[in-house]
């Protein structure tokens, strides 16, 4: 099948069991189109330094909201934008980023899928 896509798995957060943060972590996820949104613009942009910063808030809200798989990722971003990393080598990392963006979920990770 040359058109099928692999469905990308799930990325939940390690907060998603508890009730008290249910609405903020489904408010992030809800936000998360507007942000791959404006990662592209900045990425097509050719700004290194405000797509710089703009992962580095990502890393931060994404690992404050435990999800760890999409903070990790924004820290490779991260890290080959100020070591200097030339586009062949960003490219694939900042679609890796925006792929783990379209992943997340809210609810709590199904019971036996760890």
């Amino acid at each position: 099948m040359p058109n099928a896509r692999l469905r990308q798995p799930r990325v939940h957060s390690t907060l998603a069991s508890d009730p008290t943060l249910s609405a903020m972590l489904q408010n992030f996820v809800e936000e998360m189109p507007s942000r791959v949104a404006a990662l592209r613009r900045i990425f097509r942009s050719g700004d290194r330094q405000a797509l710089e910063r703009a992962v580095h808030q990502l890393k931060g809200a994404a690992g404050s909201y435990g999800f760890e798989p999409l903070s990790f990722q924004a820290y490779t971003v991260e890290t080959l934008l100020k070591c200097g990393a030339p586009p062949e080598e960003i490219t694939p990392a900042v679609s890796e980023l925006m792929g783990v963006c379209r992943c997340l979920s809210a609810e709590p990770e199904p019971i036996g899928s760890a």
